[in-house]
């Protein structure tokens, strides 16, 4: 296995209220949120989502403006914002 790889029983959730990545695991899955959408042309991947998690600054990274300023990206954040202030009974993660 690659280093970074996910195993087979593992999903990678998002945290709504940091917008942070995290492993987890088939056997122990959370309660979550369902973020459906279709794909365009400005959609955020995951590998965009990881540089976003990186220590350097926004204003001072290139690469994370450009990512800040996807319509795919501000999908991400309103809806973990909607869900994360709706209900607490959606859970924590999308």
């Amino acid at each position: 296995m690659k280093t970074g790889a996910m195993r087979q029983d593992q999903r990678k959730a998002l945290a709504m209220a940091s917008l942070e990545l995290v492993d987890v695991r088939d056997d122990d899955i959370p309660p979550y949120a369902i973020l459906s959408h279709t794909w365009g042309d400005d959609e955020v991947t995951l590998q965009e989502m990881r540089r976003m998690e990186s220590k350097m600054p926004q204003a001072f990274n290139k690469q994370k403006q450009t990512i800040a300023e996807k319509k795919g990206y501000a999908k991400i954040k309103n809806a973990a914002a909607m869900c994360h202030g709706a209900d607490q009974e959606l859970g924590k993660w999308i």
